[in-house]
């Protein structure tokens, strides 16, 4: 029986080196799913986790994979209405995470051809500050319900 691998596991591993990569030297750990919003409070923690999968609007050959990649700075537990913290640490982590996505994460497979970044959001950690953010990136490819995909 050959082994299937699903679309959004490729592009999900090829999120994940590029995350491995590009906080190499931070040492950041990158988890294979979701992270509860409480992490963060020890050390910076990333997860990447599939968030849906649909065919493309204008042409059903094609298939969308939306991506969830979190990034959750390390943050002081402790509730300081007082507390201030700048965004501009976390607003430099987002970038880094954009160039990554720019300078070659795409996998370039039958099954996931690219990656577009659609958006980043900055929720608020549990003490209501910015050090996180949560970027959606869509990874497009061949709809393997109508289309022969390899790896």
């Amino acid at each position: 029986m050959t082994e299937v691998i699903a679309p959004e596991t490729t592009a999900r591993k090829a999120l994940i080196t590029a995350l491995e990569t590009e906080f190499a030297a931070d040492q950041f750990p990158v988890k294979d799913d979701k992270l509860h919003p409480s992490l963060g409070d020890s050390r910076t923690m990333l997860g990447v986790y599939p968030e849906r999968s649909t065919a493309n609007a204008r042409d059903k050959f094609v298939n969308e994979y939306e991506i969830v990649v979190q990034f959750f700075g390390k943050y002081t537990l402790e509730v300081d209405r007082e507390q201030t913290v700048s965004p501009t640490v976390i607003e430099t982590q987002a970038e880094r995470f954009r160039q990554s996505i720019r300078s070659g994460a795409d996998p370039r497979t039958g099954a996931v051809w690219y990656f577009d970044l659609l958006r980043i959001v900055y929720p608020d950690d549990p003490t209501g500050n910015k050090t996180r953010f949560e970027a959606t990136v869509v990874a497009r490819g061949n709809n393997s319900a109508l289309i022969e995909t390899s790896g």
